[in-house]
């Protein structure tokens, strides 16, 4: 189904322009036609500067290999052997090319000649294509020329080669871009209605050109937008498919979402753009999208704007009210930089009407979620309709700033940065730290020692957070042999803090040295750098680096920057630095030049200083700052991994899917790279959108580990982890024939309402087959099951089995045969034999006998009634073998024999409860007893009845009994 958009569009097409073979006597024609090129693209639009042109096709065989462009050119007037003539190109202001040139033959006077023009002589664009002829009769003189035929000549194709056509859908093209909103929440009636459509965003794409057409796929439906202006060539496109068109759509989920191209003279782009899959929900109304406070525009949550307070969440609604008996849960789902999940739960019970409500989140588990990621929502329980809960849509926040490190330990013996060569023991206090230390927690203290010779050695200890700890200092002692055998070695002290069901967070870092020596002093602060990374562009006048007040400074210490770059003629230091009594206790500020900056981008740097001591003649030597130096690039980023059904495979999930899709942002066209346990897999290409998309197959059973990160950087992204599982053989565990089980290599007389089910991997499909020829694909539900629902199948045998969808994994067959059902059981009674028609107990067996009756010629089974107890069942037999489903005919042949006395009064029915009328029978010749029915089982009893309880005459003969299938 195709949707055209109100405004004109692009109806080139094409054309076959070899008429009949002009007569060469006529003077009515030129003397030189134009140019014939069979099947040349007409009618392009009128801002295009010719009405003709030619598309790559036209270069091709019928086997798309290259073969040259067909032109045909006609006899002119007084052709003759020996005429020269040529095909040229005109591309203007340029001179002539000359495509192609010959000489008239003697078989070729007066006859079509037919140049075939190679594509490397035709360039692209708008050219004029002339014929030119001179005559044998003028040696040496100028070329009659034909009228130009003017084309449009474009052989690339929208949106350019396809850079890996082994993958379904076009590498070079973006996926559609849709809101974050629709993506997450899905587009449903109240985002309809809110957008009065769909909005979407088409990249630019190679070989972008006006009045092309961009074709989107909204699952099984084309909608044809408006042709691409001047304006728009090298912009996104930007579109909102119009609400009415989508509003009576059926749902779907997940719905394909994707797009092809199509220029002016119908070049298509080689393949459909990468898809994006949502859940289109038009008739579902979500309630509004909870507020994140403090995120800003574009859903970012500071860390370090927080300063440590809590996040509130609030929830307002326009479309119902919040009232006493209703239940409104609040779902957070906070995943952290390394995938690990904080989910947090809140429950709301109004106890007065409100339209809005807020939340408290305690900045705890917010801060554990650094640099990850948060979603939002809520469900409304209402005490009305407690069994149709309602959903609100989607809130979405990205947190930044840095991850929070608990407080730094401290060691109540150190002095001035060092611990006494004699302290026994020294003592380690975590101290109180509300909410981020909590009852059950363990807490690890490492004491690390180190030398400059690089012998090492760490103690840890340990202790679980009782009650009588909460909310106060906690103490450890370390051991004396820790610290009297290390003099001059430095001690890196610090602790973590670890929880059932959460990572471990670590504290700050303190560093302090054994024995009585001088700390070291504090690296150089870069205030412009941001988490670890410096801009150029973002300091253009130099990086501010800032040596903040050191122990023991004093004045006329001498202080030297160094920027340490990649080699030497990249790095710079400053002009030594003689402190003043008036700068002793403040920051002392230099400026690193732009320039430095600039020839290190991608480069780890280091900023570092030392203080000269004069008085004493020694030197020491801060610590280094390491900063990489960095382009004016966002940091990739991993935002959607799903699978070859197009199903969200969550973070530190399983799937067992080997085709999965990772798809994310970055920067504006720039190269992006995808790495797997931190092993490069490939360098991708971000759209001009600042999306990526790419498409992993044939993935082994095993663990991934996913991260994007700009090359030559070293910030990577946050971890998408997963583990592909190894799918489940396939069975086939139940045959049901209405309503009956059918053993393997069992049969059935039902060929309708036969169903099947099997066995599978959860959550994902399986193809089964009957034989060779496929019964669809079909869903296998969380608990392993798939079914084919109930269906018909032809009198056969037939052999089911379930493959995975990739075809690696098959069910043993289970066989069983539909058998043809009862066609036709015909009881002549003229054989004399009752042929398995059973007596049913109305009257007496004696009264039963085959004779010939006068006038006849053929015997007949008489009942001659004797008992006064001759109704009831006369006759019955049972089949077991009818096919349900099928209408049968069962008809009685039946007479009156003794005129006297009681009349017969009969019927026949069947045990499935279809019956005729009870009939009187009072007429000497025979008449049909006449029944249709349908059974709805094979076994099926049919029965002739009397409802005359008279042995006083009730006496009549039976010529035949027949049932037939008859459709």
């Amino acid at each position: 189904m195709s949707i055209l958009t109100p405004e004109s569009l692009v109806k080139a097409r094409q054309v076959d322009l070899l008429g009949p073979l002009p007569d060469t006597g006529d003077s009515s024609i030129q003397s030189i036609t134009p140019l014939l090129i069979p099947n040349l693209i007409s009618n392009l639009p009128a801002d295009e500067e010719t009405e003709f042109g030619l598309n790559g096709l036209a270069f091709l065989d019928e086997t798309n290999q290259p073969t040259g462009l067909a032109t045909v050119i006609d006899p002119w007037t007084s052709m003759a052997q020996g005429d020269v003539w040529k095909v040229e190109a005109i591309y203007a202001p340029d001179n002539p090319i000359t495509l192609a040139s010959d000489t008239v033959s003697a078989t070729q006077v007066n006859q079509r000649l037919f140049p075939v023009i190679s594509q490397n002589d035709l360039r692209d664009g708008v050219c004029e294509l002339v014929v030119g002829v001179r005559r044998v009769s003028n040696v040496g003189g100028d070329y009659e020329r034909s009228p130009p035929l003017k084309v449009l000549i474009k052989t690339t194709r929208p949106g350019g080669p396809d850079p890996d056509e082994k993958e379904p859908y076009h590498q070079g093209l973006a996926p559609i871009e849709m809101e974050r909103d629709a993506l997450e929440s899905g587009v449903t009636k109240d985002y309809l209605d809110d957008n009065n459509g769909v909005p979407i965003t088409i990249a630019p794409y190679e070989n972008m050109r006006k009045n092309s057409t961009v074709f989107v796929l909204w699952g099984d439906l084309e909608i044809r937008l408006p042709l691409i202006t001047d304006a728009q060539v090298g912009k996104p496109v930007k579109f909102t498919i119009p609400k009415n068109l989508l509003a009576n759509l059926p749902p779907a989920n997940p719905l394909l979402l994707t797009y092809r191209l199509q220029d002016v003279v119908n070049n298509h782009s080689a393949a459909t753009a990468p898809p994006i899959f949502i859940n289109f929900s038009p008739s579902l109304v979500l309630l509004e999208a909870p507020v994140i406070d403090k995120a800003d525009g574009d859903h970012q949550l500071d860390l370090d704007a927080l300063l440590g307070e809590d996040v509130e969440v609030l929830l307002f609604s326009s479309k119902v009210s919040f009232v006493p008996g209703d239940t409104v849960d609040l779902s957070w789902r906070g995943v952290s930089a390394g995938g690990r999940q904080v989910p947090v739960d809140m429950q709301w019970k109004p106890e007065a009407s409100s339209r809005s409500h807020s939340f408290i989140i305690d900045y705890y588990p917010v801060h554990l979620i650094a640099r990850g990621f948060v979603k939002v929502d809520y469900r409304l329980t209402q005490g009305a309709t407690p069994a149709d809960p309602r959903f609100s849509r989607t809130a979405y926040a990205k947190m930044i700033g840095m991850p929070l490190k608990l407080a730094a330990p401290v060691v109540p013996e150190a002095k001035g940065g060092s611990v006494p060569i004699d302290t026994h023991p020294a003592h380690v206090i975590v101290t109180s730290q509300p909410g981020a230390i909590i009852l059950g927690d363990l807490i690890l203290v490492y004491w690390y020692i180190k030398t400059v010779s690089g012998t090492e050695d760490l103690y840890v200890t340990s202790s679980i957070v009782g009650e009588d700890m909460v909310d106060k200092d906690v103490e450890f002692t370390i051991p004396g042999a820790y610290i009297e055998n290390w003099e001059g070695a430095n001690v890196l002290v610090e602790y973590t803090v670890r929880r059932t069901d959460t990572e471990d967070v670590g504290s700050e870092a303190l560093v302090l040295e054994i024995g009585d020596i001088t700390a070291v002093l504090p690296r150089p602060e870069v205030h412009d750098a941001v988490d670890g990374v410096l801009i150029p562009e973002a300091v253009p006048n130099g990086a501010v680096v800032t040596i903040k007040p050191y122990l023991g400074m004093r004045a006329l210490h001498v202080i030297r920057l160094d920027f340490i770059g990649a080699n030497q003629q990249d790095s710079w230091s400053s002009p030594p630095i003689e402190l003043l009594p008036e700068m002793v206790g403040a920051d002392i500020t230099r400026t690193v030049p732009f320039d430095k900056l600039l020839v290190n981008r991608g480069n780890t740097v280091e900023f570092v200083y030392t203080v000269t001591n004069p008085f004493t003649k020694t030197q020491r030597v801060s610590e280094r700052l390491r900063l990489i130096i960095g382009s004016p690039i966002p940091n990739p980023d991993i935002i959607t991994v799903t699978d070859s059904n197009g199903i969200a495979i969550p973070r530190n999930s399983q799937t067992y899917s080997s085709r999965v899709t990772l798809t994310g942002t970055g920067g504006a066209r720039v190269p992006v790279e995808l790495r797997n346990h931190g092993v490069i897999v490939t360098t991708l290409t971000s759209t001009a959108g600042k999306t990526w998309s790419h498409t992993l197959t044939s993935l082994a059973p095993g663990s991934f580990s996913y991260t994007v990160q700009t090359p030559g950087t070293n910030r990577p992204s946050a971890l998408w982890a997963f583990t592909v599982q190894q799918l489940d053989t396939p069975s086939v565990t139940v045959v049901n024939a209405g309503g009956r089980l059918v053993p393997h290599n069992g049969g059935t007389y039902y060929q309708n309402n036969i169903f099947i089910q099997g066995t599978a991997t959860p959550r994902q499909q399986v193809d089964v087959y009957d034989g060779g020829v496929s019964l669809g694909r079909f869903p296998v539900t969380d608990a392993g099951v798939w079914t084919v629902p109930a269906r018909g199948f032809a009198v056969a045998w037939h052999s089911i089995t379930a493959r995975t969808i990739d075809g690696s994994k098959q069910s043993l067959p289970r066989a069983f045969a539909v058998q043809q059902g009862l066609l036709k059981d015909t009881a002549n009674f003229n054989n004399r034999h009752l042929q398995g028609w059973v007596w049913g107990g109305a009257g007496g067996a004696n009264d039963f006998s085959f004779y010939v009756g006068a006038g006849r010629n053929y015997y007949a089974l008489n009942n001659y009634t004797y008992t006064m107890n001759s109704h009831g069942v006369v006759l019955y037999k049972s089949f077991s073998n009818l096919q349900p489903g099928a209408t049968y005919r069962y008809q009685f042949a039946v007479a009156r024999q003794d005129g006297r006395f009681d009349y017969p009064v009969l019927r026949v029915r069947t045990s499935t409860g279809a019956a005729t009328a009870y009939q009187t029978i009072s007429a000497f010749n025979f008449i049909i007893l006449d029944l249709y029915f349908v059974p709805n089982v094979p076994e099926v009893t049919l029965y002739l009845d009397n409802a005359q309880p008279s042995g006083q005459g009730n006496d009549y003969d039976m010529a035949w009994v027949d049932i037939t299938q008859v459709s």
